[in-house]
């Protein structure tokens, strides 16, 4: 996994690293907020990970989803476009 993201704004970039990513899904499952967006299989369709949750979206830089591994409870970090995520 990747430490650093860098997300393009209107005013300027910004680097965020994989542990407030983590912090912000954290804070989000917290809050009651359910894991909506799982990355897509193209081909089939079908979801090729867990239901997470949408940490960035920018015109620039696509989306970012952080899920939780269901046996293990580890977390992970998926980037694509925003069309490469369903609601699952």
């Amino acid at each position: 996994m990747r430490d650093n993201y860098i997300l393009h704004h209107k005013n300027g970039a910004e680097v965020i690293s994989a542990e407030e990513i983590i912090f912000n899904a954290m804070e989000q499952e917290n809050s009651g907020i359910e894991p909506h967006y799982a990355f897509v299989d193209y081909k089939t369709k079908e979801p090729l990970t867990p239901p997470g949750w949408l940490v960035w979206s920018t015109w620039e830089d696509g989306a970012g989803v952080c899920y939780r591994h269901p046996e293990t409870g580890r977390w992970g970090i998926v980037t694509g476009w925003q069309a490469d995520f369903c609601y699952a």
